[in-house]
């Protein structure tokens, strides 16, 4: 590849580069390959967007420790050669060692990166080593219960939850929702409820609750919420009503899942084709062919 790109002659510059960068983000190794032959190439550097764009793939990666080193060494050679585009640099062993004053921004983004490889434990650490120094926000803390609702924590989730309401700040329909979700995939419900309670619930909180009762088997409850919902003024949704049905065609409950389904069209919700696969599957299960074809003629 190296070879290939120096007989090109091609002029580099910085937006040429992010764009490469974007447009191989599911390489990582290849990405990887291109950002280091582009920084070795005369007239031309790496820019604070490149070094971003960079980081910010590498975050996304499927793999979970080899990026973090590598994010490490990017960091390290930053430092070292004057960078300023980021002010933090990460040491050896995940530990963290804060020589300059870090920006907000790139200290959001560090942090979101070291969250979405699951290192939440190194992230908190990082963010209390430096919350002193930079005065945290509520994008600061949603950023950590992110972190730890994707490692399914809760109730370490719950702490910063209330450590952000400590602090003056209320949280938003985006925070609640995280929380909500994360209790209800834990079989939490009791407590996703709590939660509910006092918040202004929006259409996502409204989803996420229904989803999360659904996947525990109580149905009742989750139709009670339906039904507060629609109190509230929110129309339910396809994705709604398709949490009710995955769990009534897994049961094979047709006639409740044909009850529902007549309710979605009477309330002019759209049926999505997950909807038909779902009845479709259910009635082949139940030996009824017959309702499987007319329910795939919907399809055509």
């Amino acid at each position: 590849m190296e070879w290939a790109l120096d007989n090109l002659g091609v002029e580099l510059t910085t937006h040429l580069v992010v764009e490469v960068l974007h447009m191989l983000r599911f390489e990582e190794k290849l990405e990887f390959r291109f950002f280091t032959w582009a920084g070795h190439q005369e007239h031309y550097s790496h820019e604070p967007q490149a070094y971003n764009g960079m980081i910010d793939i590498l975050s996304s990666s499927k793999y979970k420790v080899k990026p973090f080193r590598i994010m490490c060494d990017l960091l390290d050679y930053m430092k070292r050669n004057k960078e300023i585009s980021v002010p933090i640099e990460f040491a050896k062993k995940k530990k963290i060692r804060v020589k300059t004053q870090p920006e907000i921004n790139t200290f959001k983004l560090l942090l979101d990166a070291m969250c979405k490889c699951s290192l939440i434990e190194d992230a908190e650490a990082m963010f209390k080593r430096v919350m002193y120094k930079v005065k945290p926000n509520a994008d600061t803390y949603n950023i950590l219960l992110f972190g730890w609702c994707r490692v399914k924590n809760p109730a370490r989730s719950m702490i910063v939850l209330e450590d952000l309401m400590k602090i003056g700040h209320i949280p938003d329909n985006f925070t609640y929702n995280t929380a909500i979700d994360t209790f209800c995939k834990s079989n939490m419900v009791t407590e996703a409820a709590e939660i509910l309670d006092g918040c202004l619930p929006d259409l996502s909180t409204y989803k996420d609750l229904i989803e999360g009762m659904c996947l525990v088997g109580k149905m009742e409850a989750g139709y009670r919420v339906l039904d507060e919902m629609d109190k509230s003024g929110y129309l339910p949704v396809v994705v709604t009503y398709n949490c009710f049905l995955k769990v009534l065609c897994d049961n094979k409950d047709s006639n409740e899942a044909l009850r529902l389904y007549k309710e979605m069209i009477e309330v002019n919700c759209v049926p999505s084709v997950q909807t038909y696969n779902m009845l479709i599957i259910m009635f082949f299960k139940i030996g009824d062919p017959v309702r499987a074809f007319k329910t795939w003629h919907f399809l055509l």
